[in-house]
């Protein structure tokens, strides 16, 4: 290939991309200012969806929990779900497993010191969610108070029982 065939070549292909480029160029030259009012219409839209996403999630996970407090076997039977959800994943026999589990600790599934530590649990997590979810909603949350009380039923709790 002859110098003036790859200067040739050279220029076309530079020509190529100025004029392909050029509808650009105006393009972004005839653009509209963007328009500040809307756009913080749209951004205070996408924030307040994202904020009732983000508490109906949290409401959901709550009223999964709730039932947990009144104790006795909606106790253990959170504590069966979730340690089954855990140990399952990933797993396809755990049918039987959990069956094997579940009939080995009944005994302990039915004791009053796993419900209650369930239930102190629960109302921890609880409280976590309710703190969670307070700021984005902007509602006032008593979590001194709320905490405070857990605190000492956790410290009657476990002066009741024998550490040892």
């Amino acid at each position: 290939m002859s110098i003036f065939a790859k200067f040739l070549l050279g220029s076309l292909t530079v020509g190529s991309v100025f004029f392909s480029c050029t509808p650009l160029l105006r393009a972004s030259e005839d653009a509209q200012p963007p328009n500040a009012p809307q756009l913080l219409q749209e951004l205070d839209s996408l924030e307040k969806q994202q904020s009732s996403a983000v508490a109906a999630r949290l409401l959901s996970q709550a009223n999964i929990l709730r039932p947990a407090l009144e104790g006795g076997s909606t106790s253990s039977k959170l504590y069966q779900e979730a340690l089954e959800a855990v140990e399952s994943r990933g797993r396809r026999d755990t049918g039987q497993t959990a069956a094997d589990w579940r009939k080995k600790n009944a005994d302990f599934l039915r004791s009053g010191q796993l419900q209650t530590a369930v239930q102190l649990h629960v109302r921890y997590l609880l409280l976590g969610l309710q703190g969670a979810g307070s700021p984005r909603n902007g509602g006032e949350w008593d979590s001194a108070g709320q905490s405070w009380a857990y605190a000492q039923e956790l410290a009657e709790t476990l002066q009741e029982k024998d550490l040892t």
